[in-house]
């Protein structure tokens, strides 16, 4: 007959094995991130959108047309979002430069790639 396993306490002694310590919970938390709102400098010309033939146009093209992105992307160096592209297109009232000679290229450059 098998003999009876020791016992992990002694009686005599009365020492104890010791007892694995337990971590703490870690609880998963959201972390929010801010949205980023794009601010634009407004040009001294009139809005695209007070024009009406280039209103008109806007509205016959598909919001996430690519010929969309590439103009806003020119008009503000930002290709832009499908849900608002139209409104920034329509919003835009000339372009606003900070050393004049060098964005200038940099912009000619861009239209004529499309052209």
């Amino acid at each position: 007959m098998p003999e009876d396993p020791v016992p992990m306490e002694t009686e005599a002694t009365g020492a104890r094995r010791a007892s694995r310590v337990r971590k703490t919970v870690d609880f998963f938390t959201v972390e929010v991130k801010e949205a980023k709102t794009l601010e634009f400098k407004e040009g001294k010309g009139t809005k695209l959108g007070d024009i009406p033939n280039v209103l008109f146009k806007l509205s016959q093209i598909n919001g996430k047309d690519e010929i969309l992105k590439m103009v806003h992307s020119i008009l503000y160096k930002t290709p832009g979002k499908a849900t608002v592209i139209k409104r920034h297109i329509k919003e835009f009232s000339g372009l606003v430069f900070e050393n004049e000679e060098a964005e200038r290229a940099k912009v000619v450059e861009k239209v004529t790639r499309l052209t």
